[in-house]
């Protein structure tokens, strides 16, 4: 199941980098239930953009493979907590997603 292996992974990473859940949550700007829900896997149907906010502190990456063309692709930040907004919509490009 995506949703526990997802949650062990944020778990070992928080851990890894000394963050207690709630202060993970706070950095994150979500909940710290929510967090909760992520990291035991009883929360489906995760948004991406709740995924990068996670990830980020953590140092952590998502790789996607597209396969339709079997391109992998690496979404990473650029140090900052809170994903971008559109560029084209007024916001910046802080997520950047680049061929593997």
């Amino acid at each position: 199941m995506i949703e526990t292996n997802i949650g062990k992974m944020i778990i070992k990473a928080r851990i890894d980098k000394g963050f207690r859940q709630s202060q993970l949550a706070l950095i994150s700007g979500i909940s710290k239930d929510h967090l909760s829900r992520i990291e035991n896997g009883r929360q489906h149907n995760i948004c991406l953009t709740t995924i990068f906010r996670i990830f980020e502190p953590l140092g952590l990456d998502l790789y996607i493979l597209d396969p339709t063309t079997n391109v992998h692709l690496r979404v990473a930040g650029d140090g900052r907590s809170r994903p971008a907004k559109n560029p084209k919509k007024g916001g910046d490009d802080r997520w950047r997603a680049e061929n593997v």
